[in-house]
């Protein structure tokens, strides 16, 4: 399906649906989003590990991000209630996001149902 899937993403990016704004969705170790060589932090005393979940709009370049301590469902719900309150109302929101388990908990099912202007594209 990868022809498929690469025919989809890169349809949302060129040619946005009108009144929705597309957004890469990521958790990265570092604030560093666009280059990936960097590991993420391990725990040691004093200091959690952390997460980075960002949201870019590549359009605007736009992000919205936040770090949190652990990588869940939880957080990632934290994620999409942050994008649903930053991105102006009744825009459609895409959302381009790696096949993660996370995102596709009961829970995080639970609220997309309950947000319709949510589309999610793996």
């Amino acid at each position: 399906m990868f022809e498929e899937k690469v025919t989809e993403i890169v349809g949302l990016y060129l040619d946005p649906p009108e009144r929705a704004v597309v957004l890469c969705v990521d958790e990265k170790s570092q604030i560093r989003a666009l280059d990936r060589t960097q590991p993420g932090m391990p725990p040691k005393k004093g200091r959690a590990a952390t997460m980075l979940f960002a949201a870019h709009d590549v359009k605007s370049g736009m992000v919205v991000g936040e770090c949190m301590p652990r990588h869940r469902a939880k957080e990632f719900l934290t994620s999409l209630r942050r994008i649903d309150r930053a991105a102006s109302k009744p825009r459609g929101i895409h959302i381009v996001l790696h096949n993660s388990a996370t995102h596709k908990t009961p829970e995080v099912q639970a609220w997309l149902a309950k947000h319709p202007r949510f589309k999610l594209h793996f």
